[in-house]
């Protein structure tokens, strides 16, 4: 998974909902653009899943990113 990608799926307007599955199977919901950070050099992602916090993932990691329909 590229950072671009997910740049680009946080473009899209109006915002679509989706999911990030790593390789271990776990699912992170990006629900709004501004759930989702993206680290200074590219290579990690926080998805926030709470107010209070939320996962950071190493793009590396990643198996699939899909869009809610």
């Amino acid at each position: 998974m590229t950072t671009q990608a997910i740049r680009d799926l946080l473009a899209i307007r109006p915002f679509r909902r989706f999911k990030i599955r790593t390789v271990s199977g776990m699912e992170y919901p990006v629900t709004h653009p501004e759930a989702l950070s993206i680290s200074p050099g590219g290579r990690t992602v926080h998805v926030w899943t709470s107010k209070e916090g939320g996962a950071t993932l190493d793009l590396l990691l990643v198996e699939a990113v899909t869009q809610d329909d």
